[in-house]
């Protein structure tokens, strides 16, 4: 993973046996997949769990191998690579043979994802050199590559710093050639390299922080579907309740509750609730609207809120319960009370329905309350808890006892 192109055929194997793990699959039955898997590998904040693709994670892994050699670290592994391919003059020309090895090639290939990556800083302009017009140093997201422009070949073996005139002022007549006028106007907006200036420096524009991290380079090389983005995924993951609520409120916001009306989708059996006989069991039929679940909610719901809560479609439902600003009992969130409650409806639901002696609490509202209030007292436990551990030592050197000598090193020696 760290250090070489995984194959495909592995790759896949390695993900089926991920997707078995998920959804509790065996060699001799196949549980129901809720949600499909290019879903679930989003990020959370997209409507996924944040599972990382193997094939992805393995390219962000050998970028990170790339950068490294891009930036001349003189790790051991490093000098030992450039010592046997480097090609030419520079680290930014990179060529792979026949003969090179497998991690050679996949670098090399890959390559050109760290100029799409990078912005560079100019700053005595010496390091963004040869193919500085395939970089990205005059806004981010620009590359002068990507304009389809014609860039004699005596520019593009310039450095930076060599487009700059005696009087330390950008040669714009020499790149008025070539270059549109809106370009000259962004290059003359930037500061000219300087030699007091120090070295040109980059940093990651997908990473707030400007860092070359495995994270900042997966989401770039995973270019997923981030149209719901803006939805209440984020509210969702951080209610305080149980993470199977959670995960079970993230599976209602996708409707793939596996209902009667779902199940009838898909060809098995009828559409209609057991319990009504007239409605049809949908999502917002078994959490909201059924006369089983109907009692719960009349004493949870505060009389001024239930007008808002009993309309809308599931989602608009949904939405309004993660963000109205309401307080219950024990001055919990609203949506914490609100999530436990819909996990047991459906819970009680179907243990009545497959179970054989279950029997409906006389009094829904005590047991979801009182696994309300056992979850705030072992979460303010556990903030009590890691508070304590935190204490302020003051330290220092101290000599030792006649006769002794003491020997300091760092903590990472090995």
């Amino acid at each position: 993973m760290m250090t070489s192109i995984i194959p495909k055929a592995c790759v896949d194997e390695i993900q089926k046996m991920q997707r078995r793990f998920i959804w509790g699959d065996t060699e001799h039955s196949r549980k129901y997949h809720a949600i499909g898997w290019d879903i679930m590998t989003k990020p959370k904040d997209c409507g996924g769990l944040g599972l990382r693709r193997l094939t992805v994670m393995n390219k962000a892994c050998i970028l990170k191998l790339g950068r490294k050699l891009q930036t001349g670290s003189q790790e051991f592994w490093c000098n030992v690579m450039w010592g046997k391919y480097r090609r030419g003059s520079t680290n930014n020309n990179v060529v792979a043979k026949t003969l090179d090895s497998h991690l050679w090639k996949s670098i090399v290939k890959l390559w050109p994802k760290l100029d799409e990556l990078c912005f560079w800083t100019i700053r005595d302009g010496k390091s963004v050199d040869c193919y500085w017009y395939s970089q990205v140093w005059i806004e981010e997201g620009l590359r002068v590559a990507d304009l389809n422009l014609n860039i004699p070949d005596s520019l593009r073996d310039l450095k930076v710093t060599q487009l700059v005139d005696d009087e330390g002022r950008w040669k714009l007549e020499v790149l008025a050639a070539c270059l549109p006028v809106s370009l000259l106007h962004m290059i003359a907006a930037i500061p000219p390299p300087e030699e007091s200036a120090g070295a040109d420096s980059a940093y990651c524009m997908e990473d707030t922080a400007g860092n070359f991290s495995i994270s900042a380079m997966y989401h770039p090389l995973y270019r997923f579907d981030d149209s719901n983005g803006a939805a209440n995924w984020k509210h969702i993951w951080k209610i305080k309740v149980q993470e199977r609520v959670r995960v079970f409120v993230w599976l209602m916001y996708h409707e793939r509750i596996l209902t009667n009306y779902q199940k009838n989708r898909m060809g098995l059996g009828s559409s209609m609730c057991d319990f009504c006989g007239d409605q049809v069991e949908t999502i917002l039929h078994v959490m909201r609207d059924c006369p089983l679940v109907m009692p719960l909610w009349l004493n949870l719901v505060h009389s001024n809120m239930r007008r808002n809560f009993c309309t809308g479609y599931t989602q608009q439902w949904i939405d309004f319960n993660l963000n109205v600003d309401v307080r219950g009992q024990f001055d919990v969130e609203w949506k914490s009370i609100w999530a436990i409650s819909c996990h047991f409806a459906w819970s009680w639901r179907n243990k009545e329905k497959h179970g054989l002696n279950f029997i409906r609490p006389i009094a829904p509202t005590m047991v979801v309350m009182n696994v309300v209030r056992n979850y705030v007292v072992a979460d303010d436990v556990l903030h009590i808890d890691m508070e304590s551990r935190k204490v302020e030592k003051l330290i220092s050197w101290k000599p030792p006892p006649v006769g002794w000598v003491r020997l300091n090193t760092d903590g990472a020696r090995k």
